[in-house]
């Protein structure tokens, strides 16, 4: 404050305290108009950086739980796809197409892919439940009375049904449920598959996102019943809000908070709704004002502490001097104190604050100001132009991104002093200014640091559109690259191409060093694809060991993805050295072409897809181009995957048997099971059909225990001294129960153990590190392990050694080849003298001529089967005769 003018005579006296008085009423007027628009900025920020953190914390949520509800959606309708075709008109029908065993044990597959789920049951019509992974045998219990079991008979189609939480009546905890329709094949209702999900995954879900300190989390349904609410949840799930079914949608569109009193304990809440992709659910996610403006308080009660402590103090100053205006001295002592204080307010702001009169000169300012654009002593004194500050701050360095236009502007800044805007200074803090006139044509502005709520926002915004482990791209970041540069091929005719990357031998390496160091790998992925992709690509990962790579947006050669790939090839080899270890991998590759492979992002992706599954089953580490056929190939192969699900629940599958003859009796000693697929509209299937499907659907477990069961009960009926070989797939190794089945097979037919023979090949002993163990608990139930296709593939004789093998077969290429190639016939004589030696039995596969039989005869080769001796047939056919004689002119050594 200015100080009190000293003059001779008490007219003077009173004169400079009138003036004294009115220059005290505009500055406190002035600074309480500043102060209280200081604080009422700062709890609109508060507020608004609040519904900020709530809307950004709700979209991210909304994502995570649709994927996890996508995961639920997606094994629903697979199994329910599988369901295609059975009897399921009748009550005893639908049971006899899910009521048994097998059908629980594969429902139990699916129910292990999503940990989230408790359990995966199906009801029928009546609402009896038929079939659960909970337990077995299926307990006695009716879900008629449950709302989406209601939902889903009265909604014809394919939505997924969600319940209101229940109290599960198995376990008792409280269980969202999902649904779909089941239908018979005219269209009827017929009963629903559903899956149970406790309401504790979505809370850890949120609780994994952020802390919910002072936040509350709920997942509604369109119509806004409330289906998880945490904290204080309990009470709250099945409640219904009143709004209007399109409001919630409505406000998600919007991205914008909304303010309500709670009912429940009357405190006001901000509000954030967002949907979730793909699924009629919301997430709100609410902070309580008292929460919001928390901080705010504290900062509001300082400024306003201040101010009134000034305005006490002003008051009393000026009271004193009307009392006692002779004692100058002591009042201007008292003034200068005064003065301090509002200081000593000012200064302890967190905010910049500085005061300009109508000629455009400042009148105070804060520390905190000079501080933020380091402003000396000169700069910020009383009385220094506008324009001087700014020619200050350009010296320092600290002025917006921009500096001509910020210049350029100073006049109409000065002109038009209300405003507020945020700006980017070049050393890349962000502050947001607030600008306010005043009556006599000044203005006061506050200045605030937001660049830590700026680089948060920017956090949640990379989150959503970035790769968390190896900070690639992510898939909707990849589309959108895509969708732009298809933008740019229509305006520039600029094109590119999209890369799809699968690595071979990855999920090896996960499963046999850790989950750390499969993360690890990835990320060395990552940095290579990066080293070899140009600046102008886009390298993504979709997930798991998924990837892809957008090329040559803005390149006319059409060789540059062929050459890219080659690179990747090439580089993606290279041995990786992971924490010690020294690991190889490979990748297979499929390649689009844009506009040639289409004119959607979705669509090239996808047939870049139908590419790479192309260039893995040619055996991987290749590229492939997409070629129109694929996608026919591929949906003839789903619809024969479709098939191959209906037809292991119906029963279309038919054993044929091969036998196995002694080299030196020609007498039968053993029977191959070999299955094949009686097509309603194709026929009958050999294996090469249908096989190599069943392995990679994982159909292979389901029917590969159909087989061993069945195998068994026929070889029960056979002579004593037939022993039977069954083929077992690695799929069986890995992810069925297989000691068990083996078990139950041999129990269920009462067939002698040492009867059985069960031929594996290599894959198998490399597949996991638990096999070895495996094996020998198979060799101590008295079961023969037989290695097939011995001499191809890796055939480390190291295998002899480690694993109970009791015979190898020698695969039928050597066989058929012998009699005709020197190498052949050595490898052959070889195996035979290695099975002596060892005293493993040796069987040779594919023998077709009498020459071949001879030359076995001659090796050593104890046992063989082939056309020579007999075709595969049915059981009914199959008979265990001698073989065939030998002609009177042949000559055995």
């Amino acid at each position: 404050m200015p100080g009190l003018p000293s003059t001779a005579g008490g007219g003077g006296r009173i004169l400079s305290l009138r003036r004294l008085w009115w220059a005290a009423i505009v500055l406190l007027g002035v600074s309480a108009g500043a102060v209280g628009f200081t604080i009422w900025q700062l709890r609109n920020d508060a507020i608004g950086a609040s519904i900020t953190e709530t809307g950004n914390i709700a979209t991210l949520l909304a994502g995570q739980l649709s994927r996890s509800i996508q995961s639920v959606d997606a094994v629903l309708m697979e199994v329910k796809r599988s369901t295609k075709g059975a009897a399921l008109e009748t009550v005893s029908g639908f049971r006899a197409a899910f009521g048994f065993q097998d059908f629980q044990e594969s429902l139990t597959e699916h129910r292990n892919r999503l940990p989230q789920t408790f359990n995966l049951a199906i009801a029928d019509r009546d609402g009896n439940l038929t079939v659960s992974t909970a337990a077995w045998p299926t307990p006695a219990i009716n879900i008629a009375d449950r709302d989406y079991f209601q939902e889903a008979r009265d909604h014809p189609g394919n939505r997924l049904v969600t319940s209101i939480p229940i109290r599960n009546r198995i376990d008792g905890s409280q269980t969202i449920v999902f649904a779909h329709r089941l239908e018979d094949p005219s269209g009827d209702f017929a009963g629903v598959i559903f899956a149970g999900v406790n309401t504790r995954h979505f809370e850890d879900i949120y609780g994994s996102v952020h802390s919910v300190q002072s936040l509350i989390f709920t997942m509604l349904k369109l119509d806004g019943t409330i289906l998880v609410r945490y904290p204080q949840g309990q009470d709250f799930a099945g409640r219904r809000l009143s709004v209007e079914a399109n409001r919630l949608r409505t406000w998600s569109r919007e991205r914008q908070g909304f303010r309500v009193r709670a009912q429940t304990d009357g405190k006001v809440r901000y509000v954030s709704v967002r949907e979730m992709p793909e699924y009629p659910l919301f997430v709100n996610i609410s902070v309580t004002e008292d929460a919001a403006l928390a901080a705010w308080r504290g900062r509001a009660t300082a400024i306003g502490l201040g101010s009134a402590i000034l305005l006490l103090c002003s008051i009393h100053f000026l009271i004193a001097v009307t009392r006692k205006v002779r004692q100058l001295s002591t009042s201007e002592a008292s003034l200068s104190q005064k003065s301090h204080q509002l200081d000593t307010a000012l200064n302890n702001m967190s905010q910049g604050l500085c005061m300009f009169d109508a000629h455009h000169r400042l009148v105070t300012c804060n520390m905190r100001y000079a501080e933020m654009y380091e402003l000396g002593p000169d700069a910020t004194r009383s009385g220094i132009s506008y324009g001087d500050i700014v020619a200050a701050r350009l010296a320092s360095g600290s002025l917006p991104v921009g500096v001509e236009s910020v210049i350029t502007g100073l006049q109409d800044d000065m002109s038009c002093p209300d405003a507020c805007s945020i700006e980017t200074l070049a050393d890349g803090r962000v502050v947001s200014v607030n600008r306010q006139s005043m009556s006599d044509r000044g203005w006061v502005e506050i200045h605030q640091d937001i660049t830590s709520q700026k680089r948060a926002e920017a956090e949640l915004a990379h989150l959503a559109r970035y790769d968390a482990l190896t900070g690639l791209a992510n898939r909707a970041l990849f589309t959108e690259k895509a969708t732009e540069a298809l933008a740019s091929m229509r305006d520039r005719g600029t094109r590119f191409s999209v890369l799809m990357l699968d690595l071979d031998r990855f999920k090896s390496v996960n499963d046999s060093l850790g989950h750390s160091v499969g993360d690890l790998l990835l990320k060395l992925v990552a940095e290579r694809l990066q080293r070899v992709a140009s600046a102008d690509d886009t390298v993504a990962r979709f997930g798991g060991d998924e990837f892809a790579i957008l090329h040559g947006a803005h390149r006319q050669r059409s060789d540059g993805a062929i050459a890219l790939a080659s690179r990747i090839l090439a580089i993606i080899t290279e041995p990786y050295d992971l924490d010690g270890r020294r690991v190889t991998i490979g990748t297979s590759i499929g390649i689009t072409y844009a506009p040639k492979d289409g004119v959607d992002a979705d669509v090239l992706i996808k047939n870049a897809d139908l590419a790479l599954y192309k260039a893995k089953a040619d055996g991987g580490n290749r590229y492939r181009l997409f070629e129109p056929s694929m996608e026919a190939e591929a949906r003839e192969r789903q619809e024969l995957e479709d098939d191959l699900r209906r037809a292991i629940a119906s029963g279309e599958f038919e054993l044929h048997y091969q036998t196995i003859v002694d080299v030196e009796t020609q007498e039968c000693r053993c029977a191959e099971v070999l299955v094949r697929w009686r097509h309603p509209n194709r026929g009958l299937l050999p294996p090469g059909r249908f096989v190599d499907l069943a392995e990679e659907s994982g159909l292979i477990v389901p029917l590969g225990g159909w087989i061993l069961r069945k195998a068994c009960a026929d070889a029960a009926t056979w002579p004593a001294h037939i022993k039977l070989a069954v083929n077992l797939a690695p799929a069986q190794f890995e992810h069925g129960d297989l000691l068990a089945v083996l078990r139950s097979a041999l129990a269920q037919s009462g067939l002698a153990p040492e009867r059985l023979k069960l031929e594996i090949t290599e894959t198998v002993l490399l597949s996991s590190e638990h096999i070895p163990a495996l094996l020998r608990e198979i060799k101590s139930l008295g079961v023969s392990i037989v290695l097939d296709d011995f001499s191809i593939g890796y055939s480390s004789l190291k295998y002899l050694q480690m694993f109970p093998i009791d015979e190898i077969k020698i695969d039928k290429s050597f066989i058929q080849s012998m009699t005709s190639r020197v190498d052949c016939a050595a490898i052959v004589s070889a195996i035979a003298g290695l099975g002596r030696s060892l005293d493993i039995e040796t069987t040779a596969e594919g023998v077709e001529t009498i020459e071949q039989f001879v030359f076995l005869r001659t090796a050593g080769c104890q046992l063989a089967q082939g056309y020579f001796f007999s075709r595969p047939v049915p059981l009914s056919d199959l008979t265990f005769d001698r073989g065939p004689a030998l002609p009177n002119d042949v000559k055995v050594a």
